[in-house]
Formats: structure tokens, C-alpha cells, sequence
């Protein structure tokens, strides 16, 4: 009856921390200098500098990300802004009037593909397939064809009337169904037709009442989400492009005031990024009615400054001006159980065939000794605690010697019983962390 009991409590809380109360920072990588704008790629996340260009940080385990490679222009300061990734490149806009095409086949060293020259500086980039939408100075916005790489151009133009009463620079841009939306600082969103990229055609204009600061933008089918100032977290109705409206509304629990920086969508969920009170994830699948649901930190800390946000599949990525870093937080528990028990991450060779570490049921691994990264290999797989520390070593050794299944039932690198809760597994390959699986024990 006791272990039952102490099951059912565990499984409880376990429920619970699914539920979305206990967003967990995994690790953060010290940058040293202002980030632009921040994307991922695969096991990458690729940010962008006014001085020392793109940089490439490897994450196949958040618990030690390791910057791998950089990509800095011929021309001195050339100012990246925004980042875009398609396919195997990354799309990066200059405030010097550019956009680079850099091919990531290699993350290690990224290289220049081609470039395409604008009619001015650029602050924010969206791809899709192969059509690419630029937001540009105080104008508005271009757009570039990509279909042939070795001769991208821009096919088209959007330039927004002056408005005398606004500070009318752009700030981001996004693509949905044939349509860019523009957002201005002060004076609003444009939703612009781009069926016929070279002849784009102005569709309607959302403005708030007032002159409310738009930060960044985020767009469904439907919706469209509104990072701004005061008004936090905007949803606006656009299921009809022709007449945008006002439709829902978050602002933070407790009367707190912020301002919100960046938004992005995952699943049923939108990630609001505000500078003091960090990361808020907030239900949206009511959108008239968005909900929270959790938090990172919890509450304001001092020295934090966050500025722009990325999202994988598991995992959000924060930069920190204050601190000077980018922050993994674990976005698991908000997802599903689902992602406790399959790897994110692409081609591992490893597999995890049952997470949940219980009284009869270990942890099963299975690796495929015969695909190439383990060819010939050293490898060795750790267990890791969520602040990041070693706990015990699983394996160690060449490919001719490992199994192709292996074990772990819940004990440290003593052989002591560990207590319930997460832990991380990674997977080393010839001395580089190449995929990391959480776990959990259960008793």
C-alpha cells in the first residue's frame, strides 16, 4: 500500500509538472556582445551581430552548448540584423542594404552563396520556399527570389506612404497564404497581397487606438499576435485580410507591467518574451480568451534584459542582454509526455526505447552500430542532473565493444539510488555530445 501510494503521489506531481509549472533553464552560453536577431537550424542556433557577423552555436545537448563556427562579411562591420533559415541556408539582412544566402551544409563554416543588394537598410527577413520578404528602413518592404541561387534578385517592391504623425520605421515582416505583413514601429501592421510578387498590392492597415511601439509579429491563418508596448500580447482577427480586428488580449497575472518583445507560435501555445519577467507561455487555442500557463523566470531577477527569442521542437532559446548570454529553457513539460520519450534531434544513432525509470522497468537504449557515426567510433553515453552535472558514466568505450542495447535503472556512478525526477542522457561521439534524451525515475 505504501509504494502504491508514493507511486500515485509521484505520478500526481509528475501530472502536475506537465501541466505547465516548472519551465527549467538547462544551461546558456555566454555571448559577449549585442545579439540581432536569433534563429535555429537542426542542432544549431545561429546568431546575428553588428560586428562579428553570424555566429553558430552546436546544442545537441543544451547542457553544454559550444559555439562551432561563424560567418563574418568581407566588408568590415557589415551589420546583420535578421536571420531567416530555408532548407541549408540561412538568409541574413544588413542594415548595410544587403542579404546574404550562406550555405549551412557545413554549420562549422558557413559560406557566402550569393548576395542580393537593396534599396536600403535592412532590419527583418521571412522565407518561404523560395520567395524571401525584407522589411526596409523607414520604407517598407522588398521582395527577393531565391529560385536560383546563383542569380537571387529582388522581384518586387511595397513602399508605405510617409505618415507625418508616426515614426514610421519597419520592424519585422511575416508571410502567410500569399500575404506580408509589415509592422511599423509606431504606425501599425500592413497586410500586403504578394500573390504577384512583382506587383504587390496594399490590402488593409491594423492600428491600434493610440500610438502603441509594435515589437514583433507572429501570424496563423487566422491570427495574427502582436508583441507591443503596454498592450503586451495582441491577438488580431484576419481570417478576412481586408478588414483585420481586434479580438483577444494577455497581459501578465498579477496587474504586472511589461513590455512585450518577441512572440512566437508552438503547438496550441504562444511564447511572449517580455525584458524583466522573461519567457510567458500562454494558451492560445481560445484565442479571444488567451490563458497563462507558465513562466521564466519566475518573476522579475535583477540584471535581466531579454531582447529576442527562438523556438525548436523541445526547446526555447532567450537572449539576454543583461546578462550577456542566450538561456535554454526546456519547454517539455508545456508540450505533451510525448516528447519525454523521443529524441528531437535528427539521425542520432542512438534511440531511447522507454524514458520512465520505474521499480521494474529501466531505461532501454538502442544504438545502430552499423550507421556512420558510429563507424569506427569512441564513444561513451553520461547521465546528467537538470543543472548540468555529471552523475554517472553509462558506457564508455569503441563501437566493437558496446552493445546494441543498454540499460539504466535509476542508480548514480556509485551505484547509489537516485532520487525521483528528470535526468538528461547524452550520447558522445569521438569526444563531441552528438544528441541528448531526457529521462525521468518514477518510484
Amino acid at each position: 500500500m505504501t509504494k502504491n501510494y508514493h507511486f500515485y503521489a509521484l505520478l500526481l506531481v509528475f501530472t502536475l509538472y506537465l501541466s505547465g509549472f516548472s519551465l527549467v533553464r538547462l544551461g546558456e552560453f555566454p555571448i559577449g556582445e549585442a545579439v540581432n536577431d536569433i534563429e535555429v537550424y537542426k542542432n544549431y542556433v545561429l546568431t546575428t551581430h553588428n560586428d562579428s557577423g553570424l555566429q553558430v552555436i552546436d546544442i545537441s545537448t543544451c547542457l553544454i552548448p559550444v559555439r562551432i563556427g561563424s560567418y563574418d562579411s568581407p566588408q568590415l562591420s557589415e551589420y546583420f540584423s535578421g536571420i531567416a533559415v530555408s532548407g541549408s541556408n540561412s538568409f541574413t539582412a544588413s542594415k548595410l542594404g544587403t542579404v546574404q544566402m550562406l550555405s549551412l551544409l557545413s554549420p562549422e563554416a558557413p559560406s557566402l552563396v550569393n548576395e542580393v543588394a537593396l534599396s536600403d537598410s535592412a532590419h527583418h527577413i521571412a522565407i518561404e520556399d523560395s520567395i524571401a520578404v525584407v522589411a526596409l528602413g523607414s520604407k517598407g518592404m522588398q521582395i527577393l527570389s531565391f529560385a536560383l541561387p546563383s542569380q537571387p534578385k529582388v522581384i518586387g517592391s511595397y513602399f508605405a506612404k510617409p505618415d507625418s504623425t508616426h515614426y514610421n520605421s519597419t520592424i519585422e515582416v511575416a508571410l502567410r497564404k500569399q500575404h506580408a505583413f509589415i509592422a511599423f514601429r509606431d504606425s501599425g501592421i500592413h497586410i500586403v497581397d504578394i500573390s504577384d510578387p512583382a506587383n504587390p498590392q496594399f490590402v488593409s492597415h491594423f492600428r491600434f487606438n493610440q500610438s502603441v511601439p509594435i515589437y514583433a509579429i507572429a501570424v496563423t491563418d487566422s491570427f495574427m499576435y502582436v508583441a507591443a508596448q503596454e498592450w503586451t500580447l495582441s491577438i488580431i482577427n484576419i481570417a478576412d485580410p481586408k478588414a483585420p480586428a481586434f479580438y483577444g488580449f494577455y497581459s501578465m497575472p498579477g496587474g504586472v507591467k511589461d513590455t512585450a518583445v518577441d512572440v512566437a507560435l508552438f503547438g496550441k501555445y504562444a511564447a511572449v518574451l517580455f525584458p524583466t519577467q522573461g519567457i510567458h507561455v500562454v494558451d492560445v487555442s481560445t484565442p479571444s480568451q488567451p490563458l497563462f500557463k507558465d513562466s521564466y523566470p519566475e518573476g522579475s531577477s535583477v540584471g535581466n534584459n531579454f531582447q529576442k527569442m527562438a523556438l525548436s521542437e523541445q526547446y526555447a532559446f532567450l537572449y539576454n542582454h543583461g546578462k550577456e548570454q542566450v538561456e535554454i529553457i526546456d519547454l517539455a513539460p508545456i508540450i505533451s509526455i510525448k516528447t519525454l520519450t523521443h529524441n528531437t534531434l535528427n539521425n542520432s544513432p542512438m534511440r531511447v526505447l522507454n524514458s520512465v525509470v520505474t521499480h521494474h522497468t529501466p531505461v532501454l537504449m538502442e544504438f545502430d552500430v552499423t550507421s556512420k557515426p558510429l563507424q569506427d567510433a569512441q564513444l561513451s553515453v553520461s547521465l546528467y542532473s537538470v543543472q548540468g552535472t555529471l552523475l554517472h558514466t553509462l558506457f564508455t568505450g569503441s563501437t566493437k565493444t558496446i552493445a546494441t542495447q543498454l540499460s539504466w535503472s535509476g542508480e548514480g556512478g556509485e551505484g547509489q539510488r537516485l532520487p525521483a525526477g528528470f535526468y538528461y542522457i547524452s550520447l558522445v561521439i569521438d569526444g563531441r555530445i552528438t544528441a541528448t534524451y531526457r529521462t525521468m525515475i518514477l518510484r
